[in-house]
């Protein structure tokens, strides 16, 4: 006899549904979103209600009928405590299956750590970006290591391929980079450099080279013509025990761009160091500086480490793969014994 389809429910703390996973869900699954971001003119939009208060209060206007579905899946933080906090009362008898994905605990969230310790408990399992973090949060929140596991950050390029080589080394991004290291490594140099950061204070108030070009809060066409024109991309880090710049590890490894980044927590999932990328030391200069030279006046390294990274992003981190893990999880935290994966 048949049985109904397992029902998944993905809550996301942005509005923009974009290619996600639904797309890819086989046959005998049915996937819904859940927006944990307020609507433009929203109650929380107009009154600035702060981060986790906005999402929670986003989820309860948004009306969500928690026991309607198997499994519930919560991307980042801020989407985990909300609906963790919602989940409580949606009742014990039919209370879904709970999935935190991606949360990431730096900051100022670990001065309340104790409350995200209570919210989280009653995860049923935890998807972590890195493995580092798997072994560090289960020491944080004091929950058993087999109820966290290590899923590589899903990538899918949908921008056309292009072959520009613009003559620059780019820079981009926010999280945990390390600006004032990659200008000292580049101070003196005649490779022309574009920083694309958040503000001035990321780039640490020190003098900017001749060589390098700053932008600040790019637009998404802007940016995608920046990453573009790239020679090559470099992500310097700083060395904290949470993992940070997959996504732009992936968006320039996808378009066959080489990429020097710094070997910090989570990236050593993603790379191959001289195969898919090229790791140095964080905090470096000497170091960066000369991977940065050495690729720089070697054409056929780039493309021989662009086109390894450009095959592993697509078989690897794809969101098929990344469907599937997910697909596997929701079956093991609700057996089926006569459901097939039909697919």
């Amino acid at each position: 006899m048949p049985r109904d389809p397992l029902r998944l429910l993905f809550v996301i703390p942005w509005r923009d549904r974009g290619c996600w996973i639904w797309e890819h869900l086989p046959d005998g699954f049915v996937g819904d979103l859940a927006f944990a971001a307020p609507e433009p003119g929203a109650f929380q939009d107009r009154h600035r209600l702060p981060p986790y208060l906005a999402e929670f209060v986003a989820l309860v206007f948004r009306r969500v009928p928690w026991n309607d579905y198997n499994v519930v899946f919560s991307w980042e933080l801020r989407s985990a405590l909300a609906a963790a906090t919602l989940l409580r009362f949606s009742g014990r008898k039919r209370r879904p299956k709970w999935v935190a994905v991606g949360p990431i605990l730096k900051g100022r969230i670990l001065r309340v750590l104790p409350l995200v310790r209570f919210l989280l408990k009653d995860a049923d399992h935890i998807v972590c970006f890195s493995r580092v973090e798997c072994a560090d949060y289960a020491r944080l929140l004091r929950l058993p290591r087999s109820r966290f596991s290590f899923l590589p950050t899903p990538w899918l390029a949908t921008e056309e391929e292009t072959d520009r080589n613009d003559g620059y080394v780019l820079a981009l991004g926010q999280s945990n980079r390390d600006y004032p290291t990659l200008l000292e490594a580049v101070r003196g140099m005649d490779i022309p450099v574009w920083v694309v950061a958040a503000n001035t204070t990321a780039l640490g108030g020190g003098a900017i080279p001749p060589n390098v070009r700053v932008s600040y809060q790019t637009g998404h066409a802007e940016t995608i013509d920046i990453i573009a024109g790239a020679t090559m991309h470099c992500i310097p880090l700083h060395d904290t025990g949470y993992s940070a710049g997959q996504t732009v590890l992936l968006r320039a490894m996808a378009r066959g761009k080489a990429v020097v980044v710094s070997d910090t927590a989570g990236i050593r999932d993603y790379v191959h160091d001289g195969e898919t990328a090229v790791l140095v030391p964080p905090g470096n200069v000497v170091a960066l500086r000369a991977a940065l030279v050495r690729l720089w006046n070697d054409p056929a390294e780039r493309a021989r480490l662009g086109t390894r990274a450009a095959t592993t992003v697509r078989e690897e981190c794809g969101f098929e793969q990344f469907t599937r893990s997910i697909v596997a999880l929701a079956f093991s935290l609700t057996p089926q014994p006569n459901r097939q994966d039909r697919r």
